[in-house]
């Protein structure tokens, strides 16, 4: 049932992102009902399994290891 609410409400809110509509004119009221249209999208592909924030997480919800790190204090002489 979870499932099948997210899928409608993420329909909904990707439709209403994309559907201009008077409030858009002006600028807080817009930024409003867009943010939280937004915010119901990724909670709906959250729900639906897709993590868009994973990648700064990494894998699995382990805290990402850089690739690589280089030693660049100088080296003294001597």
């Amino acid at each position: 049932m979870r499932k099948q609410l997210a899928v409608v409400v993420g329909a909904l809110a990707f439709v209403y992102l994309f559907v201009p509509e008077p409030s858009d004119v002006v600028p807080v009221i817009g930024w409003l009902d867009e943010g939280a249209a937004g915010a119901l999208l990724l909670w709906a592909m959250r729900t639906l399994g897709v993590d868009l924030f994973g990648v700064w997480r990494g894998v699995r919800g382990t805290p990402a290891e850089p690739a690589a790190i280089r030693d660049v204090t100088p080296r003294r002489a001597g």
